[in-house]
């Protein structure tokens, strides 16, 4: 991984083995590991295991849905906006709908395609011109490294 300018680059073929780890991965409502994830916790694991804190985020019993709306409104201490174009393997995507805003949360492999957990499929990677999420991209977004997020082990 490198952190040039302050931003979160893993290597792709770092985010693409992580991947391969993970898909299949049963939906578990709160879940943080291999055992059971929900979106949350797939970006969670994923951040995790790269080394950065983002902080939890979560409501007693809520749901994947809340937290994720709830980071969308603290991501930019964690994040920066990019382009579609700007992408790269490792960059996080923000996922709404019209009723709850920001949703769903996912991490870009790049070629179009994402990770993501839903709860009828758990763990899956799908391409964004073939799912209806890609109609739903609120953001594309890199992760900023600094001291304050740096996780304190791995």
């Amino acid at each position: 991984m490198s952190q040039a300018n302050g931003n979160f680059t893993p290597k792709p073929a770092d985010v693409l083995s992580w991947s391969k780890r993970m898909v299949g991965v049963p939906f578990l409502h709160d879940g943080r590991d291999e055992d059971g994830i929900d979106c949350w916790g797939l970006f969670l694991h994923f951040a995790q295991s790269f080394g950065v804190g983002v902080g939890d985020y979560c409501y007693q019993d809520g749901s994947c849905e809340e937290h994720a709306a709830l980071f969308a409104e603290n991501y930019h201490r964690h994040m920066r906006d990019i382009g579609r174009a700007e992408a790269e393997p490792g960059d996080i995507i923000l996922f709404r709908n019209s009723i709850h805003g920001v949703n769903h949360i996912a991490i870009f492999l790049g070629k179009d395609k994402f990770i993501h957990c839903t709860r009828g499929g758990g763990v899956a990677i799908n391409r964004l011109a073939k799912s209806a999420l890609g109609r739903r991209i609120e953001s594309f977004c890199r992760l900023r490294i600094d001291q304050q997020n740096k996780a304190t082990s791995q």
